[in-house]
């Protein structure tokens, strides 16, 4: 896995042994969606997907001390399998969503040898937000998304 956190940009780079259209199905699909997403230890309890460009996605996760963290956003443009973009407007005072600095998340698929290269790209991040702890989580949650998929690449 390669990450990279300077300049501006968030940029993971990983490799998976499943197929390009089950690691797109992981990102497009409520379900798959909630067996993944957040750092370990997290419950899913909402994942709502509007799978459409324009359309909306909210998530929330809940720690093991009951803090729980949602977000939301807009899909930006969908090219199935390849490709999802999205924004994510983070929760704000008051259980609002503070539109103001959306960063943006980009996701290309691509087929490698013995599976799929995923580049993951976030950015701007906001003044507020640690890019640092952004970058622990996603790292955390793409772990287990390869304990989720890796079974897949080997039947």
């Amino acid at each position: 896995m390669i990450v990279e956190t300077g300049g501006k940009d968030l940029v993971i780079v990983k490799e998976f042994r499943a197929p390009v259209q089950e690691l797109y199905k992981s990102w497009s699909e409520p379900s798959e969606l909630a067996a993944w997403m957040g750092p370990a230890g997290v419950a899913v309890p909402v994942v709502d997907v509007d799978l459409r460009v324009g359309g909306a996605y909210r998530i929330c996760i809940r720690f093991p001390n009951g803090v729980e963290y949602c977000w939301g956003g807009q899909y930006l443009a969908l090219v199935p399998p390849t490709h999802l973009s999205f924004t994510v407007d983070y929760h704000g005072e008051g259980g609002q969503y503070d539109r103001s600095n959306p960063t943006r998340i980009s996701v290309d698929l691509e087929p490698s040898k013995g599976g799929t290269r995923m580049t993951f790209r976030q950015s701007p991040f906001p003044p507020r937000v640690d890019r640092a702890a952004h970058a622990d989580g996603w790292v955390e949650a793409f772990g287990k998304l390869q304990q989720v998929l890796e079974p897949l690449g080997q039947s």
